[in-house]
């Protein structure tokens, strides 16, 4: 009589996962799973999400709500931006009406110079013929209507040095306060900036409350191996029933080989 032995070697990757290494996890309370974010199989780390669900019964309610208020929020960002680029705009502008008025500001200026130069040196013209016709009127050379008329050409003379001068006082001042106003048009529009993109801020932190709100995390209670998912997305999980099942780390033993041996 003879015995004879078969032997057969066969590699299977995985896991060997005791039961008393496998930890179980629930949904803390009911509501529809809208995503899972894990495989059987993944390593995950305690803390790391497993699913999220929508909180609640009425999801669909609450998801309906959070979506008008979503497009409300969003029309609202948008005209912000409009709001943003209009005050560029306007504060292109106004710096450039600034820049405008100075480039006609130093035209003045130079202007009632040139002129202000020619009417001095007239005006030095007519007080010696006015000194020359009281000279010859004093002498009975002259009629005192010509001193008289000379006289009243150098009055005007000066009265249009004075109004000269004033413009061109004001002038020269309107230029030196020129940076001041480009500054102030600027600090303007940085606040009006800041403002808006603090407004800006706020809406988009609605957005992201509006995309969070109702829902809630289904967590790794322990750092494991993923052994098996039940949960599906679209289900309504409730804390008495497993969505998945998480071997412990230290439960875990690496299977390389399973070998049979038949006889």
């Amino acid at each position: 009589l003879m015995l004879l032995q078969h032997v057969r070697e066969q590699n299977v990757r995985g896991y060997l996962l005791p039961s008393k290494g496998l930890i179980r996890v629930t949904a803390p309370q009911a509501g529809v799973l809208t995503s899972t974010r894990v495989v059987a199989g993944a390593h995950v780390h305690k803390g790391q999400v497993l699913f999220v669900v929508t909180a609640g019964r009425s999801a669909s309610g609450i998801h309906n709500s959070n979506q008008d208020l979503g497009e409300q929020v969003t029309r609202k960002l948008a005209a912000l931006h409009t709001q943003l680029s209009l005050a560029k705009s306007v504060e292109l502008n106004d710096v450039s009406d600034v820049k405008r008025h100075l480039a006609v500001l130093r035209a003045q200026v130079k202007s009632l110079s040139q002129q202000l130069d020619d009417d001095n040196k007239a005006l030095a013209i007519d007080r010696k013929n006015v000194e020359k016709y009281r000279v010859l009127a004093a002498k009975g050379i002259s009629s005192k209507i010509d001193y008289g008329t000379h006289y009243e050409a150098m009055l005007a003379r000066q009265s249009r040095i004075s109004a000269l001068e004033l413009q061109l006082a004001e002038a020269r001042i309107g230029i030196q306060s020129g940076p001041q106003k480009v500054r102030s048009e600027r600090l303007n529009y940085a606040n009006k900036v800041a403002e808006l993109n603090a407004a800006v801020a706020d809406a988009q932190q609605q957005l992201i409350n509006l995309q969070v709100q109702g829902k809630f995390y289904i967590t790794a209670p322990v750092d494991g191996t993923v052994a098996s998912i039940t949960a599906e997305k679209g289900q309504t999980p409730d804390p008495h029933t497993p969505q998945a099942a998480i071997a412990v780390s230290e439960h875990k033993l690496p299977l390389q080989t399973h070998r049979a041996v038949y006889t």
